[in-house]
């Protein structure tokens, strides 16, 4: 099992086509006898192939962003009112 998101595939609207097989750079998607599959979680690179060359939409890949600071990070900038602002 990975520690990171997948992409995912939505049965509903997926079609079988095959271009996400074809298009995955580490053959981590494979055909089953019904459906394609990530079959090789530890392969994906998350490089997005899949999702972008889907025609009909049915794969996600899902981001997670993580914003950390520590005690030298610059603290934020107060951001003015809409009125206060110079224009």
């Amino acid at each position: 099992m990975t520690n990171w998101p997948l992409p995912t595939i939505d049965e509903q609207v997926c079609t079988h086509c095959g271009l996400c097989v074809q298009y995955c750079p580490t053959h981590a998607v494979e055909m089953n006898a019904t459906r394609p599959v990530i079959a090789r979680p530890q392969d994906c690179v998350y490089c997005g192939n899949c999702e972008e060359m889907c025609p009909v939409g049915a794969i996600s890949l899902v981001y997670e962003f993580v914003v950390s600071f520590n005690s030298k990070s610059v603290p934020p900038q107060e951001v003015p009112d809409e009125g206060e602002r110079d224009t």
